[in-house]
């Protein structure tokens, strides 16, 4: 051994330096985790703001389609009547 060091204190070296770098590891999941989420919960916003769109949208698309619907019977006697021709 170098440095005085015992077979029992360089095994404690040896395992702190292995727990510091799972430490260190641990610690770049945890940030990863963390943007992750971040992410996430920016995309849910988006996307919540998108149905509520959406959403708006289909009630005004239903609202202007029962309207053209209710319009249709009073407009159909209106057209022109359409004349047939026979072929010999």
């Amino acid at each position: 051994m170098r440095d005085g060091m015992t077979s029992v204190t360089k095994k404690a070296m040896d395992d702190l330096k292995k727990r510091a770098e799972a430490a260190q590891n641990l610690e770049k999941e945890k940030n990863k985790a963390e943007k992750s989420a971040k992410i996430a919960a920016k995309t849910v916003e988006k996307l919540s703001a998108e149905c509520k769109n959406a959403e708006q949208q289909n009630r005004e698309l239903n609202a202007k389609i029962a309207e053209l619907e209710a319009a249709a019977p009073a407009a159909a006697p209106a057209a022109a009547p359409v004349a047939t021709c026979k072929f010999l």
